[in-house]
Order: C-alpha cells, then structure tokens, then sequence
C-alpha cells in the first residue's frame, strides 16, 4: 500500500474540521488518535482527495444528526431509510441527514453512496429485495478485495490490512455485526480511519433494540472499536480473536 500524505491547503482545512468534530463525537479520543496521513492505492493523490472529501461530507455539517435504529425498527417521527427508498425513484431528492431519518449502520453507506450519486435507488430497492431474502449483504454489495487480520496483546489489537484498500472499501465485521467504511485517512499511529454510524460501544446487529436519535457519523479506527469491546465484555462468549473483517470494493457488480 501506498502512504500519501495530503498537501492541499483545502484539503488540511477539511481535516482540521475534521478533528474538530472527531473530537466532539468520539468520548475518549486522544490527540495522537486524530486524522494526520492518508493510505490507499488509488491512481492519483487528486483522486484520492476528491474521494476522500465526498467520504467527509458530514465533518462541516453540525447538523448531520440522524436516528440510529436497529433494521427495520421503525421510531416515532422518523421515516426508515428503507421506507425512503420503496417509495422513491432516482429523480426523488435523498432526504436529509436530520432525526427525521432512521437507519443503521451499513444503511449509513447505501445512503452516503446514493447521496453522492455513486448508487442508483432502483439498485438500492434490488439489494433491500436480496437482503430480506436472506442473502448475505457483503456478498451482494460489491467485490471481496480480501480480509483483515489482527493480533490482540494485552487487550492492544494490532491489524493487518490487505493490499490495495482505498477510501470507500467496506469493512464487514463478523458479516452485519458492525459495518464501517475506511476514509482514506490515517491517524499518527498509522491505524486507518473509518467511518461509523452506530452507538459507543457498537456490536450485534440487532444487539440493540433502542433507536438512538441525533447521532452522528464518526471517524475512529477498528482497533478502537474492537478494544474497547474487549475492555467492556471480555468474558462473552464471543471470540474477540476471531472477529471476521472482510473487506469489500462496493457497487462495482450492483450497477451493472
């Protein structure tokens, strides 16, 4: 993989927004923890930039506050982004990210690609069909481009990337458990960045029954969630060595 570090005047502004906002949103974030490089390989630094910088769309918007709920969990003044997209069509204005939207975490990223016109609704409608029949999301969201491996000591994980992941790849954890998706960003540490819509601590998709409204989207990092789930439970039946994080180049098969 490639290490970029961004030189763009904008671009630095964009981050340093960005830890404006990463800080507000996530308890217990350091300064060594905050957005500093970028690694990916993409064909250009200006691409990869520009993905990035649609990635971030929420980092200067306040505002961008949504309700959080388990799938198919509906909550009182909000409309379910499924509901938004079984009636919508591609000529239907997405709605905006406020509490009067409710979705979860890997309905976060069909909304920010649809949003950014990287995925048409009548695709959106076809993997909604796949899903409640039973299909496996990551199996139908796009291309396996491998999985990540990591080692944990002393509750400390240490990860392992696959070679050539860039901003937009999709990390499955353990399937639906939790979904994130990578920022192009790096913090001092070299752990990538990613991006998240769930409650802290997240796991278990449909783990938790509440919705949560204003919520935003988050950068952390996967060790930082996965630490902090080993601190918080480490005596569940869960395997926390084993956590499976597959990887995945989405929409590249959806819009064909």
């Amino acid at each position: 993989m490639m290490i970029n570090t961004i030189k763009s005047t904008a671009f630095r502004s964009l981050i340093l927004t960005t830890l404006v906002f990463s800080q507000a949103c996530t308890a217990g974030q350091t300064e060594n923890n905050l957005p500093r490089t970028s690694k990916f390989a993409t064909k250009s630094e200006k691409d990869t930039e520009q993905n990035t910088n649609s990635l971030l769309w929420f980092v200067d918007k306040p505002q961008a506050q949504a309700v959080w709920s388990p799938f198919g969990v509906s909550h009182p003044g909000a409309q379910s982004f499924e509901a938004w997209v079984k009636k919508a069509n591609n000529a239907r204005s997405i709605p905006e990210f406020t509490n009067m939207l409710s979705l979860n975490c890997w309905e976060y990223v069909l909304y920010t690609a649809v949003r950014l016109g990287n995925l048409e609704v009548a695709t959106v409608k076809a993997l909604y069909e796949k899903k409640r029949d039973g299909q496996k999301l990551s199996e139908i969201l796009g291309t396996t481009i491998g999985k990540a491996n990591y080692k944990i000591k002393n509750n400390s994980v240490k990860l392992n990337w696959p070679l050539g992941i860039k901003p937009g790849d999709v990390v499955f954890m353990d399937e639906t458990g939790h979904v994130v998706q990578l920022s192009g960003l790096q913090n001092d540490h070299s752990e990538n960045l990613v991006i998240s819509f769930s409650p802290r601590p997240i796991w278990g998709d449909g783990s938790r029954e509440a919705p949560e409204p204003s919520l935003r989207p988050e950068l952390t990092t996967i060790e930082s969630l996965l630490e902090e789930m080993i601190e918080l439970y480490p005596d569940v039946p869960t395997d926390w060595e084993n956590i499976e994080l597959k990887i995945i180049r989405p929409f590249q098969k959806m819009n064909k």
